[in-house]
């Protein structure tokens, strides 16, 4: 929780919504355009984390399927077969492994 608190500090800062109070923080991400806030390129990235142990999601999710207290409802869960590619190659490239021509 602390890590993806002041992940999401940082962001909101950046974004220019530094504030003390997390609800004012909060109005002011949300008043922001999108446009502006995926013009930050590690903004998706940050938070693919998530965040439990509180009230809204009390338990970490593979516990709380392997002891069965979840709600049973319908989910739909799907991927791209490219999904991911786009991140396979800039490490390629920031790794130097990426293949030269000549």
């Amino acid at each position: 929780m602390r890590e993806l608190r002041d992940a999401g500090r940082d962001v909101a800062a950046g974004l220019g919504c530094a504030d003390p109070d997390p609800g004012r923080a909060l109005r002011c991400l949300r008043a922001l355009p999108v446009k502006r806030i995926l013009d930050v390129p590690h903004v998706m990235n940050v938070f693919q984390a998530f965040a439990f142990g509180e009230g809204v999601l009390p338990d970490l999710p593979e516990k709380a399927l392997e002891v069965g207290r979840f709600h049973r409802v319908p989910v739909l869960s799907a991927a791209t077969r490219d999904e991911h590619r786009l991140f396979v190659g800039l490490t390629w490239d920031a790794t130097s492994t990426g293949c030269s021509s000549g």
